[in-house]
């Protein structure tokens, strides 16, 4: 099994719809993953941790190898996105195999 953690950039996490009438807010989570070109499927699933502050959403990149090659390595883009109507979150925690590989405050519009 391979225990080196995947490359990962332009993450954010960005409150959105709270300021049109009638929408449904909702955070939206986003990054690029290097992953080897067989991964198909990369996606981030919400998990819960006792351990963790209820103000912190936290997920789980899935479906991820460490692409060793750079050659056969490829960039993919990963989304969430979590229906959210009382601003819980102010936090999101991003875990592969259950190790933190980044963590960044919520955005939220003026």
């Amino acid at each position: 099994m391979n225990t080196l953690i995947p490359c990962t950039s332009g993450w954010s996490a960005v409150e959105m719809d709270y300021c049109t009438a009638g929408s449904i807010p909702f955070i939206k989570v986003s990054g690029l993953v290097q992953t080897a070109k067989e991964d198909e499927g990369v996606y981030l699933d919400e998990v819960v941790l006792p351990e963790v502050g209820t103000d912190t959403l936290v997920l789980c990149l899935k479906g991820s190898h460490c692409a060793i090659d750079e050659k056969t390595a490829v960039l993919r883009a990963v989304k969430f996105k979590k229906v959210e109507k009382h601003r819980k979150y102010n936090k999101v925690v991003i875990l592969w195999n259950g190790t933190t590989i980044h963590s960044l405050g919520i955005a939220r519009p003026l």
